[in-house]
């Protein structure tokens, strides 16, 4: 959008004299052509007559009419009748009706208001965006709340770039502060999980809305989100369970199905994102419990494919294509509800798994489309009860969750040269993937430099650290097999992380298991360290690995 965006409010001594200033046919309205010094032709304007009960959406037209004085009616013409020198025509594109309740933050004078435009004048700064709020509630047509959430979002850029000169380090430990209370809600409802690990799920739903939480039964794989969302002061209703059955096959008990009767039935996901979709500010999860008691690439196969679609619209908001196709809902009577529903930006599917033999591994398509969270590690010490009681937080909205990029295009010369080590780092372990033609692409590449991008700017985790998680939930998952090129891939990424040959194409398993702790210890990336000896181990003793437990 590159006209401006204007508010006027007639004073209510001028709201009478409003009344006369439209054309015949209310297609034209005139007004004072002095007090629109920073007009354009083209300029969108909303002009507020509370007095009168009315807003006019209007576009400029035509400037400078000038005007001469006689007794009489005003005749709307190119010369027109009128006590200023000269005026202002405005296109009527809509006139807005206020309701008996509607309140207005009068904009202090009669001066016309830029609420979009180059240079915006933030100093009534509340005001302005109450006013952006008051005027959506005027209209459901999609383009004039387009215009003002346009109008609002460039408003608040602006706030942020007059007050960047003002953030420092500290900026950043409001969410760190948020965690470490999270942390501390989490423990007194009597479950032990660690910073790091607090800190790894909130950078996993930050750089995409899709987490695997695998590992053995009783870890807390299920209650690690419930918590978080507990904790982050989300309602019951915001976050939804739904177990995976065995029979599976396709996406009808997920989304929905047609039923004889000519209605779409709806399920818990189309459900899900419709609740979500109400309030846009308020993150929402839906947790897929034993999610691979199924095959995921049958029943989810269109989530999977949509995600992959997401894109940022001019207002700035993340949206998919559409979940449902015609031809799914095509004969349904009330396609018209569900036609053009896509996965919003404030819903966050989290899966839980475990890997034994009544389950189905994970394709490469679906590894790749998420972080897989392994969580087999059980702190058996008791809880320190001693620490301070926390509320939830009440100020946590799905601006501190929601991605930042969704593309590497979005990413600045900056933002570049902060991950170039980490970028140096993905290059070599592609790699040494490419001997098992285990290689991965550009989706996995993007998703791994976001994570360690925000861990980083928010200063959350070391960048070595950040990598070190990635390799776990990004890496290492997709590597399985029986070949030799197995095997010595496994060696290569060991001998990389360790910075040194600490294993050979025959490796000495008691000299590693040995020196496995000071091995680990002394590695930039030791839970990746740690597993890799894990599965090298286990190849020997199996002729077979997995990441998987």
């Amino acid at each position: 959008m590159t006209a401006q965006v204007i508010v006027y409010e007639i004073k209510s001594e001028a709201a009478k004299n409003a009344e006369k200033l439209f054309s015949h046919n209310d297609k034209y309205f005139y007004w004072n052509e002095g007090k629109f010094k920073n007009l354009s032709l083209g300029d969108y304007v909303f002009i507020v007559n509370k007095e009168s009960g009315w807003v006019l959406f209007t576009k400029s037209n035509i400037q400078e009419i000038e005007t001469h004085t006689q007794k009489g009616d005003t005749i709307f013409k190119d010369n027109i009748d009128g006590k200023w020198n000269s005026t202002t025509r405005f296109e009527i594109l809509e006139i807005l009706k206020i309701p008996d309740n509607w309140e207005w933050k009068s904009i202090k004078n009669n001066e016309a208001k830029c609420i979009y435009a180059k240079n915006i004048n933030i100093v009534y700064k509340k005001n302005v965006l109450l006013n952006i709020n008051q005027l959506k509630t005027l209209s459901n047509k999609e383009s004039i709340i387009k215009i003002l959430d346009t109008c609002k979002l460039d408003f608040e850029k602006k706030i942020a770039e007059v007050n960047s000169d003002k953030l420092t380090s500290t900026t950043f430990l409001n969410i760190k502060a948020d965690l470490e209370h999270i942390e501390t809600y989490i423990e007194q409802k009597g479950f032990n999980f660690k910073k790091s690990e607090i800190i790894n799920f909130y950078l996993s739903l930050k750089t995409k809305p899709f987490i695997i939480l695998a590992g053995i039964s009783g870890t807390g794989k299920t209650q690690l989100p419930r918590l978080f969302a507990e904790a982050i002061g989300m309602s019951k209703n915001q976050v939804i369970q739904i177990p995976v059955r065995p029979d599976w096959t396709d996406a009808s008990d997920l989304i929905g199905y047609t039923s004889l009767q000519g209605n779409f039935i709806s399920k818990p996901l189309t459900e899900a994102i419709i609740k979500a979709k109400e309030d846009i500010t308020k993150p929402h999860f839906f947790i897929l419990d034993e999610m691979n008691l199924a095959r995921v690439e049958h029943y989810f196969a269109d989530f999977l494919s949509v995600i992959e679609t997401r894109f940022r619209t001019k207002t700035n908001e993340v949206k998919t294509d559409f979940l449902l196709s015609k031809n799914q809902i095509k004969e349904a009577d009330n396609a018209h509800l569900y036609d053009a529903i896509y996965w919003p930006e404030n819903l966050y599917l989290i899966g839980t798994v475990n890997m034994d033999e009544t389950t189905y591994p994970f394709s490469r398509k679906v590894l790749d489309r998420a972080n897989s969270i392994e969580m087999n590690t059980v702190e058996l010490d008791w809880i320190d009860k001693q620490k301070q009681k926390v509320d939830k937080l009440t100020n946590f909205t799905n601006a501190n969750l929601k991605s930042e990029y969704i593309g590497s295009v979005e990413l600045t010369t900056t933002d570049k040269q902060q991950v170039e080590e980490a970028l140096e780092m993905l290059k070599k372990i592609n790699k040494i993937l490419e001997i098992a033609n285990l290689q991965f692409a550009y989706r996995v590449r993007d998703e791994i430099i976001f994570y360690v991008l925000y861990a980083k700017k928010e200063q959350l985790l070391k960048q070595e650290k950040a990598i070190d998680f990635q390799i776990m939930q990004k890496i290492l998952p997709r590597v399985h097999g029986s070949s030799n090129r197995i095997q010595k891939v496994i060696i290569s990424l060991l001998n990389l992380l360790t910075n040194e040959d600490v294993a050979t194409s025959y490796p000495d398993l008691e000299y590693l298991e040995k020196k496995k702790k000071s091995i680990i210890k002394k590695s930039n990336y030791p839970k990746s360290t740690e597993k890799l000896i894990f599965m090298l181990e286990r190849f020997d003793e199996d002729r077979f690995t997995s990441f998987w437990v």
